[in-house]
């Protein structure tokens, strides 16, 4: 398998604003925007204020009021780590993630996170 990873010590900046994004839900509108679950614009971007989107995403709606839609914690001692998207993945690295409880709760802890298929991977 073939990932690039950028550990802490090289992209902090990148390090905190992914984790700030896997704090909230988010909803993908398939591919169109997305919804920010149970976050007004002031509480998610705070002294920003609302935005329109997020990098190159598509539009951003915010549902300030509590929807019944929450996450899974993610597997114990797990660490997130960030790279590039594009990867390439031996076939016993991808049965791993099919196939394995732990990886099965992982993916569904990042179902409703920004970016969810890439940070999966």
């Amino acid at each position: 398998s073939f990932v690039a990873i950028k550990f802490p010590e090289v992209d902090g900046m990148r390090y905190h604003a992914h984790a700030h994004m896997r704090q909230h839900s988010w909803l993908e509108c398939e591919g169109e925007g997305f919804l920010i679950i149970n976050r007004s614009a002031s509480s998610f971007f705070g002294s920003e204020g609302r935005r329109c989107c997020y990098a190159r995403s598509g539009p951003i709606v915010y549902a300030s009021s509590a929807l019944p839609i929450g996450r899974v914690a993610p597997p114990d001692s797990w660490q997130f780590f960030h790279g590039s998207q594009w990867v390439v993945l031996a076939a016993n690295a991808v049965r791993w993630m099919l196939h394995d409880a732990d990886a099965g709760r992982f993916a569904e802890h990042l179902s409703l996170t920004y970016m969810s298929d890439e940070t999966y991977v």
